[in-house]
């Protein structure tokens, strides 16, 4: 997966502290975030990022993405997650899914393998 400052990314948590710091970190690296989704801070941005309450609600507002993002507390996708790991899947978009205690490093050099 080779990312470019052209392709779109959503990120789902983004309000959570560990979504926060990555999410700076990747847009400091160049990485194209059009928007982040995390229930209860619809309205609010993060470094600049517009977040939105519903990942339909974001996509409605920046129009298509080429990868989302997921970061969890936990191993396993459930509940809204799993959803948009179905939608990816259906609709060819790239999804990757980070639990708290992933280093930086390891996203960014996941991200430009």
């Amino acid at each position: 997966m080779n990312f470019t400052s052209q392709n779109r990314v959503l990120i789902q948590g983004i309000a959570d502290p560990l979504a926060a710091v990555h999410a700076l970190n990747m847009k400091t690296y160049g990485t194209h975030i059009v928007a982040g989704v995390s229930p209860g801070h619809g309205g609010s941005s993060v470094h600049g990022i517009p977040i939105f309450d519903l990942v339909e609600m974001a996509l409605s507002a920046v129009g298509e993405i080429d990868a989302t993002i997921i970061f969890t507390l936990a191993d396993k996708l459930t509940g809204g997650s799993l959803k948009t790991q179905e939608f990816a899947q259906k609709h060819g978009n790239h999804l990757l899914h980070f639990r708290s205690g992933v280093h930086p490093k390891f996203i960014r050099s996941f991200l430009l393998s």
